[in-house]
C-alpha cells in the first residue's frame, strides 16, 4: 500500500456523496501489482540457489514497519490511529474566545489561571444550563398534539440519520476489509521477499538447509501462489459486489429522498386544504352567527311590536271599559226616568181610565220595547261570547307565546305578567258584565211591576210615553251605533291578533330553522372532535409501534456496533502480529512455522471477512425491507395525518430553531469538554510536576538535614579537640614556669603583657587545626540553639579542673549559624 490509501471517515462519508472503490485507481493498481507480483512466482528455477537469487530479484514494494510510522493503524471508523504530534496538528479549531489567546503547550499554567479558566467554564455550564432549562419550559407550555407531532418529526430524522450513519459505516467497514485484505497481500508478499535481505548469506543458509526443506519451500509457495490467485479473484468479486451495493444504496437513498419530497409536497398540500376549508368554516360560522344575531334583532323587533300590540290592546279594552261603564250610566238614568214614571204613575192613576184605549197602544209600544231589550241583551251575550273566546284564545296564545318566548329567551318574561294583567282586565269586565245582566234582570222585573202598576195608569201616561218613546228610539239608535262601533274594535283586535298570531308563527319557524342550523353546525364539530379524537389515538399507536420499531433497529446497530469493536479488536490483534512477526522473521529456522501461522491466520480473516459481507448483506436486505415497509406506513400515515397538519408550520419553525439551538450548543458543549479535557491534563501534568517537585525538595531536605547533622558533629568534635588542646597547652604552660592559674585568666589571644608570649606561642603551636578540620569548620551551621548548648555544656564539664574563660566561649556562640575560631588560630591557618 502507499501513502494514496483511500481511509474515508464519518464527515467524509454521506448519503449523498457514494464513492465507488472500484472507480479508485490506485486500488486498481495495486490489484493489478498484486496480480503481476503473484505470477513471478510461477515457473521457478530447479535449482535453491536459483530460487534465492530470484527472490533477492523481487523488488517488495510494501513494507508494514514504514506503512505503520506513515499512515497509522485504522480503526474502526475509517480513521488514522496517530501520536500525539498527529493529534495535536489534526485537533479540530475551537472556539475565537479560545484561540485568542491559547495557553502554550510547554508552558506551565498558574494555579490563578487554572482557576480563571474553569470559572470561565462554570459560566459558559450555567448559560448552558438556563437555556436547557427555557426550552424544557417552552416544551412544557407546548401541547401535547405538537410535542408529539415535533417528537415524531425528530425521530424521523433520527431514523434518517441512524440509516445514514449505518450505509457510512457499512462502507467505512468494506473499505476496511479491502485495506486488511491488501495489507494481508502486502505482508504476504514482504514475507516471500524478506528471504532477500539473507542473500549475501547464502552458501551458510544453503549449507543449514537441506533439500527437503527446498522441496517444502517450493511447495508453500505454490499454495501460495494459488491462494494469490483466489484471493485476488474473491477480490474482484467483492468489488463487484460493493459496486452493485453502493448503486443499490444510492438507488434507494434517491427513492427514499423522492419519497420523502413526495410526502412533504402531500403534506403541505393537506396543510392548504386545511387551511382553505378552516377559513370556509370560519366564514360559515361567521355567516351563521350574523344570521343569529339578526335573529335576535328580529326577535327583539317583534316583541317590542307584540308589546305595542298589548298596550293597543290594553287600551281598547279600557275604551270598552268606559263604553260600559257609559252604557251602565244610561241604563241607571233609565231606571231614573223608570222611577220618575213611577211616580207619574202614581200621581195619574185617575187619568189611566180615561186612556184605556190607548193602553193597546202602549202596550204594543213596551212589547217593541222589550224586544229591543231582549236584542240589546242578546247583543250583550254576543258580545259576552266574544269577549270570552277573545280572552280564550288571548291567554291560549299569550302561553304559547310564553312558552316560545321562554325557550328562545328569557327577556320576553315581562310579556307574561302584561298577559296577566289583561287577563285580569278581561276577568273584571266580564265581571261588570255578569253585573250588568243582573241590573238588567232587576230592570226586567222593575218593568213587569211597571207593567201591572202601568194597567191603570196606561191612560194618564200615553202623552208621557210617546215623548219617552222617541227618546227611547233616539237612545236606541245611539245604542246600535255604539255597538257597530264597538263591533269594528272588536275586529279590529281580532285582526291584530290574527296578525300577531301570524308573526309569532314565522318567528317560530325562523327560530327552528335557525335551532337546526345551529344543531347541525354543533353536530359538524363534534363530529370533527370525534374524528379528531381518533386520529389522535391512531397517531398515538402508530408512534408506540414505531417506537418499538426504533428500539429494534437501536438493538441492530447496538450488535452491529459490537460486532465492528470485536472487528477492530481482530484488527488492532493482528497488527499487533505483524510487529511480531517481523521481529519473528530475523531468524530463519522459524520462517516456515510463522509462515503456516500466518497463512492461517489470513485463511480466518478471509473467512472472517466473508462471513462478516455476507452478515452485511443480509443486515442491507433486511435494512431495504425495513426501508419498504417505513415507505408503506409512511403512505399510511400521509392519509391518517392529512386532518391533523393544521398548525404544522408553526411546529416545524419552532422545531427548526430548538434544532438550530440544540445543536449549536451541542457543538458549544462538545468545545467546551474538549477545553475541559485539555486542561484537565494540563492539571494533571501540573500536578505530576507539583508532586516530582515535592519529592525532589523532600529528598533536598533530607540530605541538608543529613549534612546539618554531620556538622554537627564535626563541629562538636572541633570544639572538644580545641578544648582538650588548650586544656593541655595550659597545663604544659603551668608545669614548666610552676605558675598556678587563677580563677579568671585572660583568652590566650589577648595577653596582658610581654611575660606570657612563651607560653602563648607554644599554645599557639598546640592549638593549630588541621587543614580538613579547618575546611569543616567553616561550612555555615544550620542547627537549632539546643545543640550549641549541649556542646557548651560538654566543653564545661570537660574542663572542670581548668575552666575556659568565659570570654572564649561567649566570642566562640556570637554568630550562632557559624563557628567563629579565636584570632589566633586564624592568624595560624
Amino acid at each position: 500500500m502507499t501513502d494514496d490509501k483511500y481511509s474515508p471517515t464519518n464527515e467524509e462519508f454521506g448519503i449523498d456523496d457514494i464513492v465507488v472503490n472500484s472507480n479508485d485507481v490506485n486500488y486498481n493498481k495495486r490489484s493489478e501489482g498484486l496480480s503481476e507480483d503473484s505470477n513471478e512466482f510461477k515457473d521457478p528455477p530447479a535449482d535453491g540457489a536459483g530460487d534465492y537469487d530470484s527472490i533477492n530479484n523481487i523488488k517488495l514494494p510494501f513494507n508494514s514497519s514504514s506503512l505503520l510510522a506513515e499512515n497509522g493503524s485504522v480503526v474502526s471508523n475509517g480513521r488514522k490511529q496517530t501520536d500525539a504530534t498527529d493529534l495535536r496538528s489534526n485537533r479540530p479549531k475551537r472556539n475565537n474566545r479560545w484561540n485568542a489567546a491559547p495557553p502554550p503547550r510547554n508552558s506551565q499554567m498558574t494555579l490563578k489561571e487554572q482557576e480563571r479558566v474553569i470559572d470561565e467554564i462554570k459560566k459558559e455550564n450555567f448559560d448552558l444550563k438556563m437555556k436547557i432549562y427555557y426550552l424544557e419550559e417552552r416544551l412544557s407550555k407546548m401541547g401535547p398534539d405538537e410535542v408529539e407531532r415535533a417528537s415524531k418529526e425528530i425521530r424521523f430524522d433520527e431514523m434518517e440519520r441512524a440509516l445514514k450513519a449505518q450505509i457510512a459505516s457499512l462502507k467505512s467497514q468494506l473499505s476496511e476489509r479491502t485495506d486488511e485484505i491488501e495489507e494481508a497481500y502486502a505482508e504476504l508478499e514482504r514475507m516471500r521477499g524478506r528471504p532477500a535481505s539473507v542473500a549475501s548469506s547464502r552458501e551458510s543458509s544453503s549449507r543449514l538447509l537441506n533439500g527437503e526443506f527446498s522441496n517444502q519451500y517450493e511447495e508453500n509457495l505454490a499454495q501460495l501462489r494459488d491462494k494469490v490467485a483466489e484471493l485476488t479473484l474473491q477480490l474482484r468479486e467483492k468489488t463487484m459486489m460493493v459496486d452493485q451495493l453502493t448503486l443499490e444504496l444510492e438507488d434507494l437513498s434517491i427513492a427514499h429522498e423522492n419519497a420523502m419530497q413526495e410526502v412533504e409536497e402531500d403534506w403541505d398540500k393537506a396543510e392548504s386544504q386545511l387551511r382553505n376549508e378552516s377559513v370556509i368554516l370560519r366564514e360559515e360560522i361567521e355567516q351563521l352567527q350574523q344570521e343569529y344575531d339578526q335573529a335576535l334583532q328580529e326577535l327583539d323587533i317583534m316583541h317590542q311590536s307584540r308589546q305595542e300590540d298589548e298596550a293597543r290592546h290594553q287600551e281598547g279594552v279600557e275604551n270598552i271599559r268606559v263604553q260600559l261603564e257609559e252604557k251602565a250610566q244610561e241604563i241607571s238614568d233609565l231606571q231614573l226616568s223608570l222611577e220618575k214614571a213611577k211616580r207619574q204613575t202614581d200621581n195619574k192613576t185617575k187619568e189611566i181610565q180615561d186612556v184605556t184605549e190607548n193602553n193597546k197602544k202602549l202596550k204594543l209600544q213596551i212589547t217593541g220595547l222589550e224586544r229591543t231589550v231582549y236584542e240589546k241583551e242578546e247583543e250583550i251575550q254576543e258580545l259576552q261570547s266574544q269577549l270570552q273566546s277573545n280572552v280564550k284564545e288571548a291567554e291560549i296564545e299569550d302561553k304559547l307565546r310564553e312558552e316560545m318566548i321562554s325557550s328562545l329567551k328569557e327577556k320576553l318574561a315581562q310579556s307574561k305578567t302584561k298577559v296577566a294583567e289583561l287577563t285580569a282586565a278581561q276577568a273584571s269586565s266580564s265581571k261588570e258584565i255578569a253585573y250588568l245582566k243582573q241590573e238588567v234582570e232587576n230592570y226586567s222585573a222593575r218593568v213587569s211591576e211597571l207593567e201591572e202598576a202601568n194597567k191603570s195608569r196606561e191612560s194618564h201616561v200615553i202623552n208621557e210615553k210617546l215623548k219617552e218613546k222617541e227618546l227611547h228610539d233616539k237612545e236606541l239608535e245611539r245604542l246600535r251605533k255604539d255597538k257597530k262601533e264597538l263591533e269594528k274594535i272588536i275586529d279590529d283586535l281580532n285582526e291584530q291578533l290574527l296578525a300577531a298570531q301570524r308573526r309569532i308563527a314565522e318567528l317560530e319557524m325562523a327560530i327552528q330553522e335557525r335551532d337546526g342550523d345551529l344543531q347541525y353546525v354543533r353536530q359538524q364539530l363534534t363530529n370533527q372532535t370525534n374524528r379528531a379524537k381518533e386520529s389522535a389515538e391512531r397517531y398515538g399507536k402508530e408512534q408506540e409501534r414505531l417506537r418499538t420499531e426504533l428500539d429494534a433497529h437501536r438493538r441492530d446497530l447496538e450488535s452491529l456496533r459490537s460486532q465492528v469493536e470485536s472487528l477492530n479488536d481482530e484488527v488492532e490483534n493482528k497488527k499487533n502480529i505483524i510487529l511480531e512477526h517481523e521481529s519473528e522473521i530475523k531468524h530463519l529456522n522459524a520462517q516456515r512455522t510463522k509462515l503456516n501461522d500466518k497463512l492461517a491466520n489470513t485463511e480466518n480473516t478471509r473467512t472472517k471477512a466473508e462471513e462478516t459481507y455476507r452478515n452485511m448483506q443480509e443486515d442491507m436486505r433486511n435494512k431495504d425491507s425495513t426501508i419498504d415497509e417505513l415507505k408503506t406506513r409512511i403512505t399510511q400515515l400521509e392519509d391518517n395525518l392529512s386532518q391533523e397538519k393544521k398548525h404544522s408550520v408553526e411546529v416545524r419553525t419552532q422545531l427548526d430553531e430548538k434544532n438550530k439551538n440544540m445543536d449549536y450548543e451541542r457543538e458549544r458543549v462538545k468545545n467546551l469538554e474538549e477545553q475541559v479535557t485539555t486542561f484537565m491534563d494540563e492539571h494533571k501534568r501540573l500536578l505530576e510536576q507539583i508532586e516530582r517537585r515535592d519529592a525532589t525538595i523532600t529528598k533536598a531536605l533530607n540530605g541538608l538535614q543529613m549534612i546539618n547533622q554531620r556538622k554537627e558533629v564535626m563541629e562538636n568534635a572541633l570544639l572538644r579537640q580545641m578544648t582538650e588542646e588548650m586544656q593541655n597547652s595550659l597545663s604544659s604552660v603551668s608545669k614548666r614556669t610552676g605558675y598556678q592559674p587563677p580563677p579568671y585568666i585572660n583568652p590566650p589571644w589577648k595577653p596582658p603583657g610581654n611575660t606570657t608570649n612563651v607560653s602563648n606561642t607554644s599554645l599557639l603551636r598546640k592549638t593549630t587545626i588541621p587543614k580538613s578540620h579547618a575546611k569543616s569548620s567553616s561550612i555555615p551551621k544550620l542547627t537549632p540553639a539546643k545543640s550549641k548548648k549541649s556542646a557548651n555544656n560538654e566543653t564545661a564539664s570537660s574542663s572542670t579542673p581548668t575552666r575556659l574563660p568565659s570570654t572564649a566561649s561567649s566570642d566562640v556562640g556570637k554568630t550562632g549559624s557559624r563557628l567563629i575560631p579565636p584570632k589566633s588560630i586564624r592568624e595560624s591557618k
